[in-house]
């Protein structure tokens, strides 16, 4: 079981170094939007609608990770998250 509470890894941090534009920001586009469509607290699982609609799942991992550390989303135990303060789009 993937423990989503643990810091960000160094990779996620390269791969939205472009602030999540690029391919990255498409990706942050589709998981904000589904976060957006969820209740306040969701599973993780949730988001298998965004890897079918051809996403990579490690870019929507590090997009979760820089979510949480910029404050709009926090990740808890049992793969779920808190929805907090999305940003405006």
């Amino acid at each position: 079981m993937t423990n989503w509470s643990s810091p960000m890894p160094p990779s996620a941090e390269a791969t939205l170094a472009d602030g999540g534009q690029g391919m990255a920001g498409d990706t942050r586009t589709a998981v904000l939007d589904r976060i957006r469509d969820l209740p306040e607290v969701a599973s993780l699982y949730e988001f298998a609608v965004v890897v079918n609609a051809g996403h990579d799942q490690d870019r929507i991992v590090n997009v979760l990770f820089q979510l949480a550390k910029e404050g709009a989303v926090e990740l808890l135990t049992g793969n779920r998250l808190r929805r907090k303060n999305l940003p405006n789009m």
